[in-house]
């Protein structure tokens, strides 16, 4: 799983709407799952794979907490420590 923080998808993010859309747009046909969350763990965005592999609509998904995306038998389990 790769993560990365970045700067929250709102209307004032500094990128004309066009261009911030064509992303959005870019990311929804990659095949992989794609799961974008804001600084406190909600999910903002999911593309089509994401629901094809959890079988979850997106509007389910978004305002969510990312940790709906870990089986409950996983999260059960001691959570994981930094080094």
């Amino acid at each position: 799983m790769a993560t990365r923080t970045t700067k929250p998808l709102s209307r004032d993010s500094g990128e004309p709407p066009n261009r911030r859309n064509a992303q959005l747009d870019a990311l929804d046909w990659i095949p992989d799952v794609v799961v974008l969350s804001d600084a406190r763990g909600s999910i903002v965005f999911t593309n089509q794979s994401t629901e094809r592999m959890t079988g979850r609509r997106r509007s389910e998904l978004i305002g969510s907490p990312i940790e709906v995306l870990v089986p409950e038998r996983v999260r059960k389990r001691e959570p994981a420590t930094s080094p």
